[in-house]
């Protein structure tokens, strides 16, 4: 009798343990495969080194688009998002999936019983404190994203900019310092510390003229700012030592005297870099071309300053749209040597922000020159092309 008994409540018990272990086993799985993902998800995963880029952009985008995501896309999000890597597609799903605001609803007067919640509300002081200790830590990542919370209830702070531009500076990323700088003098134009910063930053990109205007502003904010007040005097020195020196580099080479009595001189090679300055005779020469015949030497080489006499087809130089959100720009000057076919052999900057000075060195190198001539004969040539970047319109 019990034998039957059991036989007939066994199939039950199957069924019901059958039922908890799905529930054990399956039901965890699917909810950790349709949890949202936060904002320091995306960071983490951008920022790891076990994938391409491109695949990490494209695994995100596809999560994104199924998981969807916890926090609203606000301009200095989507900043953070690209200065980390996040490609146009992986910004485009984040902002389809990120949280609607609801619209308002016109208030109901309902007596309410429930009690208040216990405990302060998270505001901007709260998350630049825990920003501040994961700086501590040496977490700077994690601070950045706290004190971007931060900045979204209370953007009118200037110091939050001001923290994040000089975790930007720990980072080396001195573009996104300058920017952050100047987003924090916006909103505070007596913030002393943030122009230093800021002209500090752009000094080391080679931004001199910005950098000398901005200590300039730092000293102006506060007159006791001794720092300010000797970087303003030593670019002052430097640039005064650089326009004597151009100055000195422009003046034309002076003829050198000859005896009344000259024994002939025998013709110099085209190639020799020594004729860079012509002999003289005792009877004045008239300006009239020279004889292709004549035995003057003709220099290898001529300093012709501007060479926008010489170009033929002067390329555009390439500036990134990223150059134009940071606001990077400036003049650079490209210093060139054409050989006696016109042909660019060398070019090089001195100063001005590393992208902007290899698009204007690419952009030489891709022009067309004709030669320069003394006498009718072709020789080569040095000199230099400006470009001007703003983000306005390019160059």
């Amino acid at each position: 009798m019990f034998r039957h008994v059991f036989s007939a409540i066994r199939l039950p018990i199957y069924i019901i343990f059958g039922c908890l272990l799905f529930s054990v086993i399956a039901v965890p799985a699917i909810s950790a495969q349709s949890k949202e993902l936060s904002l320091a998800d995306i960071l983490i995963a951008l920022r790891s080194k076990k994938a391409p880029m491109d695949e990490k952009n494209q695994i995100l985008t596809t999560a994104v688009a199924q998981r969807g995501v916890t926090f609203e896309l606000t301009s200095d999000v989507e900043k953070e998002l690209e200065a980390t890597g996040a490609s146009a597609a992986l910004i485009a799903a984040i902002k389809d999936k990120s949280p609607k605001p609801e619209p308002a609803k016109d208030p109901v007067q309902v007596a309410s019983s429930s009690p208040k919640p216990l405990g302060p509300v998270p505001d901007a002081a709260f998350y630049k404190g825990r920003a501040m200790g994961l700086l501590s830590a040496g977490d700077l990542d994690g601070a950045l994203v706290e004190l971007g919370k931060a900045i979204d209830l209370k953007p009118g702070d200037a110091s939050l900019y001001a923290e994040r531009g000089s975790i930007y500076v720990k980072q080396q990323k001195l573009e996104l310092a300058v920017n952050q700088f100047s987003l924090a003098v916006q909103r505070d134009p007596k913030d002393t510390a943030s122009w230093f910063r800021r002209a500090a930053a752009e000094e080391k990109l080679g931004q001199t003229d910005d950098a000398l205007a901005h200590y300039e502003k730092a000293v102006e904010a506060d007159s006791a700012n001794e720092p300010a007040k000797a970087a303003v005097a030593r670019l002052k020195e430097a640039k005064a030592k650089e326009a004597a020196a151009a100055k000195a580099a422009a003046q034309p080479a002076q003829p050198v005297d000859q005896p009344a009595k000259v024994i002939e001189q025998p013709k110099a090679p085209e190639s020799s870099a020594k004729a860079d300055v012509k002999p003289t005779e005792s009877k004045p020469v008239e300006s009239k071309p020279a004889d292709p015949a004549s035995n003057e030497p003709v220099p290898a080489m001529i300093a012709v300053g501007d060479l926008n006499s010489l170009v033929v087809e002067l390329e555009t130089p390439r500036y990134s749209e990223m150059d134009r959100r940071l606001n990077v720009q400036g003049k650079i000057t490209v210093n060139v040597i054409l050989d006696k076919d016109g042909k660019v052999v060398k070019v090089d900057t001195e100063s001005g922000p590393n992208s902007l000075r290899k698009s204007a060195e690419e952009a030489v190198r891709r022009s067309k020159f004709k030669p320069a001539t003394v006498n009718g004969q072709p020789v080569g040539a040095s000199g230099y092309i400006v470009f001007n970047f703003t983000a306005k319109r390019g160059w």
